[in-house]
């Protein structure tokens, strides 16, 4: 049974870029196994690559390296209200409650960690599910009945000791206090008010994601930048693997989405299409290495690193009687997977449902959307349904909706990410005709 809502599968380089190991490691996954390289054997494994080493690794950059100075700027500049990180919903405990009520609460909201706060609402500590860790002796059991405040002052006095973070706080600012110069980590920082009140959490998640939101344009020429796939669609799984005919040709890979459809049509009758229509409809980001080539190895026979295509050599690839060190190459101006002109969209790692009330016409529709999207690509998704869905005002529980954010960032959160909802909840958007708003009653 998969309780993670997560692909556990995805891995990194040994060669691999930092700038890539953020983009994955924003996604919600926290930690990734680190595998040898394509030159050597890919089932190697050298280890583990978490979330923390990534802030860690970005934070000494972001310090030593001058190339990183206008990602650093921007860093410090742009606050958690920049991110609407300053007000994620979040669930309270009282110091005074049980444990079994605290445990009962983080199984019931899909949290992570609860704020633990005395009789003036004021913060006090952190109870998050990794306490549960404690109670893995059932000699302990009868620890679920303590107070939540007696319970970590004995077996947790650090999570007594908050990290808190203001909500005007700079992301640059963020970054370094969860994970400091003195190898102290911190997962979540619990945002506060004037009145020492939790208003809000930020995850690791959270703050990877704004680096990666916040790097886009920094290389607009990069065939890899944020900046120039943001406008392009996201595609699920689902959709990409509806595409899987000689006819009608679609993969992925590396995050990307391809329509090869017009590539096997010009290649129509050449063994060299027969791996893409094998693949139609699927993820191929294990044929290439984490920089976007094709994946080498050393021949046995040859003693010549040559490239790797156990499903056949495919439309680009050279041929097989050169090798990779070869002078001569094949005349092809550009290979396919780097030429743009058949990228259409991007492959949404990490989906959630949501469903959309038109209160004109009364249609329910539910969707799959990716967690990147932002309201606007949303609403272009939705056409497929109503074709004036941009002459519509778009509410959750009664407040307006900004359309250049995503769910998440209008406070509309997914699932949390080490705990998944155990109910089917799917939020739920309602519509407004524009023309009608003045007699709209609000949900």
């Amino acid at each position: 049974m998969d309780l993670s809502g997560k692909d556990p599968y995805v891995p990194l380089y040994v060669h691999s870029t930092v700038d890539l190991s953020v983009k994955i490691l924003a996604r919600g996954i926290h930690r990734v196994a680190v595998v040898g390289s394509a030159e050597t054997k890919e089932s190697f494994l050298h280890g583990m690559f978490s979330q923390t080493d990534a802030l860690r690794i970005l934070n000494s950059l972001l310090e030593e390296e001058p190339s990183m100075a206008s990602l650093k700027k921007n860093l410090m500049d742009q606050s958690l209200i920049t991110f609407n990180l300053h007000k994620k919903e979040l669930q309270t405990i009282s110091q005074d409650s049980t444990v079994q009520e605290a445990f009962e609460k983080i199984a019931q909201y899909g949290v992570s960690a609860l704020a633990v706060v005395n009789n003036k609402k004021q913060l006090v500590g952190n109870f998050s599910a990794s306490d549960l860790r404690q109670l893995s002796d059932s000699s302990k059991w009868s620890e679920l009945g303590m107070t939540v405040l007696d319970f970590l002052q004995t077996c947790s006095p650090r999570s007594l000791e908050p990290a808190t973070v203001s909500q005007d706080a700079a992301l640059f600012s963020v970054m370094s206090q969860m994970v400091d110069k003195t190898g102290r980590t911190e997962h979540r920082l619990w945002v506060t008010n004037e009145n020492d009140e939790p208003v809000s959490v930020v995850s690791m998640t959270d703050v990877l994601r704004a680096v990666v939101e916040s790097s886009a344009g920094q290389d607009p020429s990069s065939d890899d930048s944020i900046a120039q796939s943001a406008s392009l669609r996201f595609y699920t799984p689902k959709e990409v693997a509806l595409h899987d005919t000689p006819a009608d040709l679609w993969v992925s890979l590396l995050g990307r989405v391809y329509n090869l459809t017009p590539l096997v049509s010009q290649y129509k009758g050449s063994p060299l299409v027969q791996p893409l229509y094998q693949a139609a409809g699927t993820d191929i980001s294990h044929w290439f290495d984490a920089s976007g080539n094709v994946k080498t190895w050393i021949d046995p026979i040859t003693n010549s690193r040559a490239f790797y295509t156990p499903m056949g050599r495919f439309v680009h690839v050279p041929s097989p009687h050169m090798t990779v060190d070869s002078d001569q190459e094949e005349k092809v101006e550009k290979p396919w997977w780097m030429d743009g002109r058949y990228q259409i969209g991007q492959l949404a790692t990490k989906t959630r449902m949501i469903r959309i009330v038109n209160t004109l016409t009364h249609q329910d529709h539910e969707m799959e959307v990716s967690t990147s999207e932002t309201l606007n690509q949303i609403l272009q998704r939705y056409k497929e349904f109503n074709d004036h869905a941009g002459s519509y005002t778009w509410k959750r529980l009664g407040k307006i909706l900004d359309m250049n954010k995503t769910l998440s960032q209008n406070g509309i959160e997914e699932e949390d990410e080490e705990l998944t909802m155990t109910d089917n909840y799917i939020p739920t958007l309602h519509i407004y005709y524009n023309d009608d708003l003045k007699f709209a009653v609000d949900d």
